[in-house]
């Protein structure tokens, strides 16, 4: 179980693979957060990810989320939700299968 407090940040030319366990991040989950930048967010089969608030993929880079299985909760606070490639400039992909 790996537990954030605060947003987190996925940095510049990162991967993050999560297979199975728990990650919760009690505010956000930034990919790719300043220009520039390019980060991926991998997870698959058994892999459990809640946000509290903003699931933010491409803040202001270039992020990538792949999720091959398991379960995503974004917003559980019931503050925001979702962005993808959220300013100007920025790109986000997202690649669900097999996903909850």
């Amino acid at each position: 179980m790996f537990t954030a407090t605060g947003t987190e940040a996925i940095p510049n030319n990162a991967t993050y693979l999560q297979i199975g366990g728990t990650h919760t991040a009690s505010t956000d989950l930034v990919i790719a957060n300043a220009a520039g930048q390019a980060g991926t967010y991998a997870m698959s089969s058994g892999a459990t990810l809640t946000i509290g608030v903003d699931f933010e993929v491409g803040h202001a880079g270039n992020g990538t989320f792949i999720q091959t299985g398991g379960t995503t909760t974004v917003n559980t606070l019931g503050t925001s939700a979702l962005f993808v490639g959220t300013l100007a400039g920025s790109a986000g992909t997202v690649n669900l299968s097999g996903a909850r």
